[in-house]
């Protein structure tokens, strides 16, 4: 397949931009969404929504972060995954705002939380990628 450029024509796949804007973006696409299939899925299952608005993609980062966790543990029951591996679920302790924060993804087994931010303008509710980052990380100041 050949790419019109406006002064050349070149073969498709040789350049970075066509690696990871075409490429790239299709076969992640295609990996996220086989999600919903894979070991009848259970990984979706496992996997609440967030209240409000939650894009597709944060959606299928999370079943993706759920099936890293349950396969690091070796999870294999529903029943294993949502006693281990809790999402959209409040933590136990409190933050130095006496508040108890609500991660996207909970590791209960090492007590680790994993925020996604895919840092789309649509989801920053008009604050910049760092002041999104920066609020994710500080909201479990103090959490133990």
């Amino acid at each position: 397949m050949i790419v019109k450029e406006p002064e050349w024509d070149r073969p498709l796949g040789d350049t970075f931009d066509d690696l990871f804007n075409k490429f790239g973006k299709t076969r992640h696409e295609e990996c996220l969404e086989n999600l919903q299939k894979e070991k009848y899925g259970i990984y979706v299952l496992a996997t609440n929504r967030h209240e409000g608005d939650e894009s597709d993609l944060h959606l299928q980062i999370k079943w993706f972060i759920v099936k890293f966790l349950s396969e690091k543990y070796k999870l294999n029951s529903l029943s294993e995954i949502e006693e281990s591996v809790k999402t959209e679920e409040q933590l136990p302790g409190a933050n130095t705002k006496r508040e108890h924060p609500k991660p996207d993804v909970w590791d209960v087994k090492e007590n680790a939380v994993y925020e996604v931010e895919t840092l789309f303008s649509e989801d920053r509710e008009g604050r910049t990628p760092q002041k999104k980052i920066y609020e994710s990380i500080k909201k479990y100041e103090g959490t133990s």
